[in-house]
């Protein structure tokens, strides 16, 4: 009976470690998913994603594709590439 009490409790550990990865990890998975999606959006517009160093991390905005060095009076408006709302890429 002890064998069957310990094989139940390795089960039980078991499940909870794997409901604790899946809580962690999903959202990490997501997001890692949504900056590849708007990553791809704004190469698709003619853009290029990336750090601003004048932004706080996070911020990536989408530079127009020929200018490589950042300058923030050519970045392309988030509105004309990204929908915020429904948070996803625009097709026109």
């Amino acid at each position: 009976m002890k064998e069957a009490a310990g094989e139940a409790n390795i089960t039980v550990i078991t499940i909870v470690l794997i409901a604790l990865v899946l809580a962690v990890g999903t959202p990490v998975v997501k997001g890692v998913l949504k900056n590849a999606e708007k990553n791809s959006c704004c190469t698709a517009k003619g853009g290029v994603y990336k750090q601003n160093p004048e932004k706080p991390a996070g911020v990536k905005p989408c530079y127009i594709a020929s200018d490589q060095n950042g300058d923030p009076n050519n970045v392309i408006g988030l509105r004309t590439w990204w929908d915020v709302d429904k948070d996803k890429c625009l097709n026109n």
